[in-house]
């Protein structure tokens, strides 16, 4: 995976232009390396979303990947939250954080949203612009539905399905350049190159893990497991 990830073309030249595309790529595969701890996979989401804006769209995903378990859940948001604070606790320095947050949101959401740029499908082919709005809904729409289908995750599943959301989300917005290949290229690299014909660490069901680890508790316990 680390040879993959050095001998990528992509890896090279979004490093050889000196764009943060490496850097949030990088919070993406250390939040998959991580993702076991709820706290972790909602600290890489929320940093993720502090160098670059889309890996917010991951979030439904990512904290549902234990399922509806009350705890995991409460644990992403802390994790989120405590990211966040450590990252935009800067907004407060100036004095008028509301004017602080209007210029953020200016400079960031309504920059990109009015961005534009030659390499999107929609730019090369303008008769097809009628259905960007249609292919967005339908891509906030699958970030959200693979939150909850399948409802057993593993950690290939959540890499090919994190994935999929990226380049969902690409594929409609207005601007896009060479180097988000990788944002999505860890995500790919773990679902595809790892993959073999036998059931791996990486194809565990979540809450099968969950349900063993509550029965060694039981046993230790002197409870006898269900």
């Amino acid at each position: 995976m680390i040879f993959a990830w050095a001998a990528f073309p992509y890896t090279i030249y979004a490093t050889n232009n000196n764009t943060n595309d490496v850097i949030v790529a990088a919070v993406s595969a250390i939040g998959l390396a991580a993702a076991a701890s709820p706290i972790a996979r909602g600290a890489s989401i929320a940093a993720g979303f502090a160098v670059k804006l889309y890996p917010i769209a991951l979030g439904p995903l990512w904290i549902m990947y234990e399922g509806r378990k009350r705890k995991p859940i409460m644990d992403f948001v802390l994790g989120g939250v405590g990211v966040g604070l450590l990252t935009f606790w800067v907004i407060l320095l100036d004095g008028h954080p509301v004017e602080v947050v209007k210029l953020f949101y200016q400079k960031t959401l309504a920059f990109q949203g009015d961005r534009v740029s030659p390499w999107t499908i929609f730019s090369q082919v303008p008769d097809l612009a009628f259905l960007q709005r249609p292919l967005m809904a339908f891509a906030i729409f699958l970030a959200v539905l693979v939150a909850f289908v399948p409802r057993k995750k593993t950690l290939r599943r959540l890499a090919a399905l994190s994935a999929a959301i990226v380049i969902a989300f690409q594929l409609t917005v207005n601007y896009w350049f060479y180097s988000y290949v990788i944002w999505f290229e860890p995500f790919v690299f773990l679902a595809l190159l790892l993959s073999t014909n036998e059931k791996t660490a990486l194809d565990s069901d979540q809450s099968v893990s969950d349900q063993q680890d509550v029965e060694v508790d039981d046993v230790r316990d002197g409870k006898q497991p269900e």
